[in-house]
């Protein structure tokens, strides 16, 4: 019998320091305080009807009137027992902390939708009515045949221009105003991403300049039919982020009407150009920062780091 309850407490002994040392290997690893309180309820739990198994086993507290009484085989059933009850009280626990969890990360997320929402900026694009030098401006080289892509641009100070009009109609302002992206046919873009402004405040606008460089004269590349008034398109995003550091892209559109006018000396603007329509092409879409270009290795002009 002596050697039965021996084992037995060998292995209750042996199961509580196993746990113990895996318990404590987990709370090293624990790095917030709801991760080491849990650990330290565990300890407990476990550290519990073992210590007070020794002490009954051992006789140990005999001074105080403590006396030997229980048998292993029941003290063995006892931590049984106990064992099990915690365990499913822990896993109820368990499962209805996960579940408020889910309940409030669910709030959560629709709070922070509705946010988005009541902050979310929208572009809109139109013709401006005034050219000023000092707006913003994006230049483009026109390539209207195959051969102008190997000449360089004219030297003229009267280049032609086009201005255009950003407007903020959204719900809130928006911040780090870029643009970039640009696909037309005959237009090719200095620079691919360029910062604009650093804020546009709701029901404000940021006027941005165009200008269409000539490269070289035209004149042997193109047929006379090729020199009457043209309708071709310029598509660009533009991207920015609303108050709560969420980011956008939204794609906006101009129709153009160029023409090249015949026989002008390179000293002289031979383009003619205007803006006939505008066109917004998407409502605004969500990117996550990482995935801006410029964060991708993309060249952003007049952008600084400071300013993301």
């Amino acid at each position: 019998m002596f050697i039965a309850n021996s084992i037995i407490t060998i292995l209750v002994v042996a199961f509580f320091i196993y746990n113990i040392y895996k318990i404590i290997e987990e709370y090293k690893k624990c790095k917030t305080i709801d991760e080491k309180i849990l650990a330290w309820i565990f300890m407990i739990i476990i550290a519990y009807p073992t210590i007070i198994f020794c002490f009954d086993f051992f006789n140990i507290p005999s001074r105080i009137g403590w006396i030997n009484t229980m048998d292993s085989k029941i003290w063995l059933e006892c931590i049984f027992n106990y064992t099990v009850t915690i365990l499913s009280a822990i896993i109820g626990a368990f499962i209805t902390i996960q579940s408020v969890k889910l309940s409030i990360n669910d709030q959560e997320k629709v709070r922070i939708e509705e946010n988005k929402k009541k902050a979310l900026p929208l572009l809109k694009i139109d013709n401006a009515e005034h050219y000023d030098y000092r707006y913003k401006w994006v230049r483009f080289n026109c390539i209207f045949t195959e051969e102008s892509k190997e000449r360089e641009r004219k030297d003229i100070s009267n280049t032609a221009r086009v201005t255009l009009k950003i407007n903020n109609v959204g719900m809130r302002e928006l911040y780090n105003l870029c643009i970039g992206d640009f696909e037309s046919i005959f237009f090719k873009p200095e620079n691919e991403y360029q910062y604009i402004s650093p804020i546009v405040y709701k029901d404000d606008n940021i006027n941005i300049n165009l200008f269409f460089y000539e490269m070289g004269c035209y004149d042997n590349d193109l047929s006379r039919d090729n020199l009457n008034d043209t309708v071709s398109w310029i598509e660009f995003k533009c991207y920015f982020k609303d108050c709560y550091e969420n980011w956008y892209y939204q794609t906006l559109k101009l129709s153009l009407i160029h023409k090249v006018i015949a026989d002008k000396p390179l000293e002289q603007r031979a383009l003619e150009i205007r803006i006939m329509d505008t066109e917004v092409a998407s409502t605004p879409k969500e990117i996550e920062y990482k995935n801006l270009p410029w964060n991708n290795g993309k060249e952003l002009i007049n952008g600084k780091e400071e300013d993301f």
